[in-house]
């Protein structure tokens, strides 16, 4: 009985053991099919870049920046959101063409931009107002 059980176990890891090489190899035929299939496909609507905040920048160094980022393959910039005080210097007065510099950049080199809502850094004249809050 001691022998037969024994026998028993070791057929069974042997089986364990091919059924698990078995699937094993179904798994990973099947990841290099899909893998050469993929090649194929266009990825132009995955969103691959950064947050770029040119205003901290030197005013010179947009061109070489969007080279940069040309090179390491971003298709998108997301910028904007810390620059309240640009875009209103004063209330109510607004001033985009500091901006347009940068997004025509953006778009010729074919980076897509997102404009982020200023919010988090309030300018001056809000922070002086007793109005406001």
């Amino acid at each position: 009985m001691q022998s037969f059980r024994k026998r028993l176990l070791g057929l069974l890891a042997i089986a364990l053991l091919a059924w698990s090489a078995a699937a094993g190899a179904q798994q990973s035929a099947p990841a290099t099919a899909s893998a050469s299939a993929n090649a194929d496909l266009d990825f132009s609507t995955v969103l691959y870049g950064t947050a770029y905040y040119h205003e901290y920048m030197p005013y010179e160094r947009l061109d070489k920046d969007v080279a940069m980022m040309k090179a390491a393959g971003f298709n998108v910039v997301r910028m904007g959101e810390s620059t309240w005080s640009l875009w209103e210097p004063e209330d109510g007065h607004f001033e985009y063409a500091w901006m347009d510099r940068v997004v025509d950049a953006m778009g010729k080199a074919g980076i897509k931009v997102i404009l982020g809502t200023p919010t988090y850094s309030i300018p001056a004249w809000m922070a002086a107002s007793t109005l406001r809050f």
